[in-house]
């Protein structure tokens, strides 16, 4: 692998964790999207609002 191949598969590795630290004041989603092709990553918070909203 080349260095940037290295590199787009550390910050993969990175952002994929990220998701697994919930807070805990609110329910909130967290989704990573990844466009290898362009090199560009997201992450996504999704809030859930109170059903009566």
């Amino acid at each position: 692998m080349t260095k940037l191949e290295d590199y787009r598969q550390y910050i993969q590795q990175i952002l994929t964790k990220y998701p697994s630290y919930k807070p805990a004041y609110r329910e909130i989603k967290v989704e990573t999207i990844f466009h290898t092709q362009r090199d560009h990553d997201q992450i996504v918070h999704i809030i859930s609002s109170p059903a009566n909203c």
